[in-house]
């Protein structure tokens, strides 16, 4: 039988420095706090998509994937297409109090739809629905997911 002895000194000394702690804090240890946030808040949508779409009649999502996809979907559809349709309506969004925007965000939930096979939205009046409990429930359970 072998007995192999370990030297207590093994660990060379750069690890022991106070700035490589430092630097293997900023460069490994901050993205990993940047990614768990932003991975826990595309589940959060996914759980908000899949709530949504069981409360409200109409509304039909095959799987917690496809919730997932949706959201992140209809996440990236407002920011883009979304944000060009509010810059141009701003002045008639300015004098309705903001409903122009609530039926754009309405509009970019139908083109979800549209393009996705496993999420389906029955009408309009559905649609306004979802838009407004995904609304809510994005911001309840956006509580649980801060910085």
């Amino acid at each position: 039988m072998l007995n192999f002895k370990i030297p207590k000194n093994t660990i060379p000394d750069i690890f022991l420095k106070k700035s490589f702690r430092i630097t293997y804090s900023i460069l490994f240890l901050a993205p990993l706090r940047i990614m768990k946030y932003y991975i826990i808040e595309i589940l959060l949508i996914g759980v908000a998509v899949s709530v949504a779409a069981y409360f409200i009649p109409g509304v039909e999502v095959s799987g917690f994937g496809t919730a997932v996809l949706a959201g992140i979907l209809i996440a990236l559809a407002n920011a883009t297409i979304g944000s060009v349709l509010r810059l141009l309506t701003f002045p008639i969004n300015f004098m309705t109090l903001g409903l122009v925007s609530f039926l754009i965000t309405v509009l970019m939930v139908l083109l979800v739809d549209h393009y996705l096979p496993n999420f389906n939205i029955s009408g309009f009046i559905a649609t306004v629905k979802f838009a407004i409990a995904l609304a809510i429930l994005k911001a309840i359970l956006g509580l649980f997911n801060r910085k």
